[in-house]
């Protein structure tokens, strides 16, 4: 009787270094045991399900005696066992006359867990024609749970269906496939479990001896056949003596055959008569093990008088690991070393049906795929035969040959059951090697990453310069650092598979990165859409203040904030959503929560980022004069509109005012263009139109999505495939590089300015850039070359005074003399009317001007104009 803890299913031992002390104790005539587990120092790697889990005996018995002990009654299933209700239910063991616990009977008393109960009971059921497969399909359901099972009673009833379905694969084929995922699933059960059902019932060897079964009847009617799953893979041969040069199989690790994401690889077996296997080895495949069956082989079989003609059926089985071999008797002088060793290699197995084993003159040889670390490695065979029919490992006639990285080569002079085992007490387990990318991708990928560098510093560098509008100098460089985040965490870590806590850290910055860039790009497009849908609002006739700003956090909440929820309640839920799956070639997120927490959200953000698009393509269809978007006007302007609306129209200079500036502020309190104007670059908030806007965020979006299901494409498809998908994420790297800093950049006249200043050091004197006009659509441009034609009276409408004297000495260095006049708004036009006498007013309140007004020469003008408004009010 023993108890033995666990840890999230693996048996915990004694260790005083990490401060783990168990304690136990005797009580009640050694028929009790306690025991308790005491953990001095907690460290991040204790978290998870500690259980404890007893083997109980019988107590002390007289030799001739019957002992009896009662069973545990549940209420939730009374009456599913014989005996009436009011009878005592016992359990009963025989100790014969020599000590020895002989028969026993345990049928009155129930099983403690619902699915022991229920696999009790279908065991129990009769199988037919009729109902043997969907019951089989019934069963499997139960096994993918496998993983949970603590009762050896689980391993030898569904071991018990196994053998009862055996019966009926030569009539129904489709029951071999269940039966070898059955099987499949068993092997994820914990290996003292496995290891208590093969000692009480040789349940492990009994399911062995069916999956060969299988083999057998379909060759009856098929040259080949294979089966797969997750953990065993079947492969048999029916193969003409005479016919035969020799053979070699590798058994590998595939995706499975439906490509579900997240599912498990599945294991299969490729054989053929050549050595070379260049056209399955590919990036997606991992190969466990392989196998070299000698040309020799069935000549050293045939038996005395048996015709060169006669057909064999070779059998092949692929195992995972060795939990399906455990050795449960004394095998001090076997293999293991009385245990101290364990299977560190997948298990592959080669036999000739109706041959017996014996010693082959040329030997076979097996490579095998160590997943673990550990010492004093001995080659060996098992033999189903070997401590009373439990089977153990047999090191005789097997010897290692070499090892090549984590790989180990044995050779063996018989057929059977080949595996490597070591002492892995100190056990250092090996994760898959890691495959690099293409090089098309990581060079394309560093272009992208310095092309969205080179934008972010641009914007950073010029902040106060640049002439876009906060909002909008927020939106892109977060909208470039999260495609720059994106593109780089890819790069570096989607094939990061080695370590268990970087891949999970990477698939979630790969979820957070790709969903923070889709809500930028929405963010980015409702912005556009509040500004050309926006309505002028003349907060002086309304008597009532300007809102204050609304503080820029709100974009940040949006664009960061949601992402970083998403994801911590991803990650919070199970961290094991995100990582890699065992073998899997990428890091990500597992299938099933993937489409809730990142396929779904993304999907809606692209949709609506897609609606707020249409939007914006309407109201510009509608209102084509709305191009540009202008910047609020100033505390000042709009004291200065009121002072002049208060003046009347006997005030000094009541004739230059009245006819330009009501209508130049009413415009300007509009964001956006909404007259047949010429616009001049100081009264911009941005200097790209509504369409150049639109179809820099439309285009980022499309180009991102484009790189980003190129990339997963790239990763996850096997060959000739992945090429192809890596040739497009460099098309969509490059495309989206040259695109943002064309349209961000390239196509700015600020920014290069800007450019051409650094690049050239004797341009940076020039600090006094003209301001060019942005003429509207249909506007003709107007030349400055005739208005020295005009008469002086429309000059001396402006006064004269020493405010005036001053201010024209003030601006006239700003003024150059140009050939290239546009239409100007009423506000630059009024101002340059009072700073040249021969600059005429046109028939629409407009002014051909000179253009080399900067922005500080008209605030300064309009500082003048409201100076001269006060001064001829005073008294």
């Amino acid at each position: 009787m023993q108890v033995l803890w666990y840890q999230n299913g693996r048996m915990v031992k004694p260790d005083a270094a990490q401060g783990i002390f168990i304690e136990k104790r005797m009580v009640q005539n050694c028929s009790l045991i306690a025991s308790a587990l005491t953990i001095s120092n907690i460290q991040p790697g204790f978290t998870g399900n500690w259980e404890c889990r007893g083997e109980f005996r019988w107590p002390r018995t007289l030799a001739g005696i019957r002992a009896y002990l009662p069973c545990n009654r549940l209420a939730s299933s009374a009456g599913t066992y014989s005996g009436s209700s009011g009878e005592e239910q016992r359990a009963w063991r025989y100790c014969d006359r020599n000590g020895l616990w002989a028969e026993d009977d345990y049928s009155r008393c129930q099983f403690q867990k619902d699915v022991t109960r229920f696999l009790y009971v279908i065991n129990q059921m009769p199988l037919n024609e009729s109902n043997v497969v969907p019951r089989a399909r019934r069963l499997l359901v139960y096994t993918i749970d496998a993983a949970n099972f603590s009762d050896k009673m689980d391993i030898i009833f569904v071991a018990e269906m196994i053998e009862k379905f055996s019966k009926f694969v030569e009539k129904f084929k489709d029951l071999g496939e269940v039966m070898v995922s059955m099987a499949s699933n068993l092997m994820l059960a914990d290996e003292r479990v496995l290891w208590m059902a093969q000692r009480e019932a040789m349940a492990c060897s009994r399911i062995i001896a069916c999956l060969q079964k299988i083999a057998l009847y379909r060759l009856a009617t098929a040259q080949a056949f294979s089966l797969t799953s997750p953990n065993i893979a079947v492969e048999a041969h029916a193969v003409r003596a005479n016919d035969w040069k020799g053979m070699s199989c590798m058994l590998f690790q595939r995706p499975s055959p439906e490509r579900t994401p997240g599912q498990d690889r599945q294991l299969t077996f490729k054989c053929n008569t050549t050595s070379s296997f260049f056209s399955i080895l590919h990036k997606s495949t991992i190969v466990e093990a392989s196998l070299q069956l000698p040309q020799s082989l069935f000549t050293q079989a045939a038996l005395p008088g048996q015709s060169e003609d006669t057909v064999y059926k070779l059998h092949l089985l692929g195992f995972r690991n060795g939990k399906f071999f455990p050795s449960t008797g004394n095998s001090t002088q076997l293999a293991d070393g009385g245990k101290r060793r364990s299977v560190a290699t997948p298990v592959i197995m080669a036999r000739i049906d109706g041959i017996s084993l014996h010693v082959l003159r040329t030997p076979v040889n097996v490579t095998l795929r160590r997943f673990a670390r550990g010492s004093d490695a001995v080659s060996a065979c098992w033999n189903p035969s070997l401590v009373g029919g439990n089977g153990g490992w047999q090191s005789d006639g097997c010897r290692i040959l070499g090892h090549h990285d984590n790989f180990t080569t044995i050779s063996c002079n018989s057929l059977g059951n080949y595996g490597l085992l070591m002492d892995l007490s100190s056990v250092e387990y090996f994760s898959p090697s890691i495959q690099p990318l293409h090089p098309v991708i990581y060079a394309t990928s560093i272009i992208l990453l310095l092309c969205l560098l080179t934008i972010i510093i641009s914007y950073i560098y010029h902040h106060k310069s640049v002439r876009v509008s906060s909002k909008f100098w927020h939106m892109l460089i977060n909208l470039c650092f999260h495609m720059a985040l994106t593109c780089g965490v890819f790069v570096g870590g989607i094939n990061q598979t080695r370590y268990a806590s970087v891949c999970q850290a990477v698939g979630i910055l790969l979820h957070y990165s790709t969903l923070a860039t889709a809500l930028w790009v929405g963010v980015t497009a409702r912005n556009i859409y509040k500004q050309v849908t926006r309505k002028a609002k003349r907060y002086e006739e309304l008597d009532e203040p300007p809102p204050p700003p609304r503080p820029m956090l709100r974009f940040y909440l949006i664009g960061g904030g949601m992402p970083i929820i998403v994801c911590g309640i991803t990650a919070a839920a199970n961290i094991k959503n995100y990582g890699s799956r065992t073998s899997a070639p990428y890091c990500w997120m597992a299938w099933e929560p993937s489409i809730g927490a990142f396929y779904g959200p993304v999907g809606f953000i692209i949709f609506v980022d897609c609606m707020y698009f249409l939007s914006i393509l309407l109201q510009l269809h509608r209102h084509p004069e709305r191009r540009y978007e202008l910047k609020e006007p100033t505390e000042e302007s709009q004291h200065l509109a009121s002072a002049v609306s208060d003046s009347g129209p006997d005030a000094p200079s009541s004739h230059c005012h009245s006819l330009n500036l009501p209508l130049q502020l009413h415009e300007a309190s509009s964001s956006i263009v909404s007259a047949p104007h010429a616009v001049p670059l100081s009264t911009l908030e941005n200097e790209h139109t509504f369409p150049a806007q639109l179809i820099g965020a439309a285009g980022a979006l499309g180009l991102y999505a484009a790189l980003w299901v190129f990339g997963a494409m790239a990763v996850s498809q096997d060959h000739p495939y992945d090429l192809a998908f890596t040739c497009l994420f460099g098309v969509a790297a490059l495309g989206l590089g040259a695109f943002m800093v064309a349209h961000h950049c390239v196509n700015r006249q600020d920014m290069r300015r800007y450019w051409s200043q650094a690049c050239c050091s004797g341009r940076r004197a020039y600090s006094a850039q003209e301001d060019v006009l942005l003429p509207q659509p249909g506007v003709a441009m107007t030349s400055t070359a005739g208005s020295a034609n005009k008469g002086d009276g429309e000059s001396a409408k402006c006064g004269h005074s020493s405010a005036d004297s001053s201010y024209t000495n003030k601006s006239a260095p700003s003024m150059r003399p140009s050939a290239h006049g546009s239409k100007l708004t009423n506000l630059h036009a009024e101002a340059a009317q009072c700073k040249s006498a021969s600059a005429p007013v046109t028939a629409n309140g407009t002014a051909v001007l000179d253009n080399s007004l900067t922005e500080h020469s008209l605030d300064n003008e309009i500082k003048m104009h409201v100076h001269r408004l006060r001064s001829s009010s005073a008294p």
